[in-house]
């Protein structure tokens, strides 16, 4: 085998293999906590909802992969295709589990718990306002 086989060979091996763990244990680490202790209940009727939102949840970057609705009660998070293939489920969390840290421009961040949530400001400005 020549030098470039065996770094095709090595790239390959990380794309199919490596680079598919560490999203699965990324996500059993940060979504999963959060799923279990928030689970899904219907959205009402008059949410309010934005497909392929970017949230944050600590480290984990979550650029377009989740659809948000915001009603009076809850936050409702439902992962898109990429991320029900690693097995995330939706969730609907309380308002009166997140505090307010700041709203910036377009991003706010929250507190849940231990966690910090990046969110989109028009999510977050619905039920908590400055």
């Amino acid at each position: 085998m020549t030098t470039g086989q065996i770094v095709l060979a090595i790239v390959l091996f990380d794309l199919l293999f490596v680079v598919p763990v560490l999203i699965f244990g990324l996500i059993t680490g940060f979504w999963k906590p959060l799923e279990h202790a928030h689970p899904s209940v219907e959205a009402a009727e008059d949410a309010v909802g934005r497909n392929f939102q970017s949230m944050k949840i600590d480290m984990l970057n979550l650029g377009y992969c989740v659809h948000l609705k915001v009603d009076a009660t809850y936050l409702h998070i439902e992962p898109t295709l990429l991320l029900r293939l690693v097995r995330a489920q939706r969730m609907s969390v309380p308002w009166d589990a997140l505090s307010l840290k700041k709203h910036g421009k377009r991003m706010s961040k929250v507190k849940l718990g231990t966690h910090t949530l990046v969110l989109p400001r028009w999510a977050a400005e619905m039920a908590l306002p400055d």
